[in-house]
């Protein structure tokens, strides 16, 4: 098994840091790298909507709905498929929550587990 360790990178308001580590997203022809949290708790990922439309997605066209819980229950929320890749890991295939409420200017990550 490949171990890693995630160095904590301070980002306020959590003066000790979150762990945070750097992800390659592509979709089709697209791909964009992009700093992610951490959460190997999480029951799923977040992308933010600016990274899904980076990523060539369309927002219309969209059909599968994911219902949100916590804070984001009520939010609209599809999944998308994504290649996901974290060095030195292999590249997976993810399927990820696009969230229109979620934008990059107000998160500074994406959310990976």
């Amino acid at each position: 098994m490949t171990e890693k360790c995630f160095s904590y990178t301070p980002i306020p308001p959590f003066s000790l840091g979150m762990p945070v580590v750097n992800v390659c997203l592509a979709h089709h022809e697209k791909v964009i790298s992009v700093p992610a949290l951490v959460d190997s708790g999480a029951a799923l990922n977040i992308l933010p909507f600016d990274h899904g439309l980076r990523l060539g997605f369309k927002w219309e066209d969209q059909r599968l709905k994911l219902p949100m819980g916590g804070l984001l229950m009520g939010a609209e929320s599809y999944a998308v498929l994504v290649k996901s890749t974290i060095e030195p890991f292999p590249t997976i295939d993810s399927c990820v929550c696009m969230d229109k409420q979620i934008k990059q200017r107000d998160t500074n990550f994406t959310w990976a587990s």
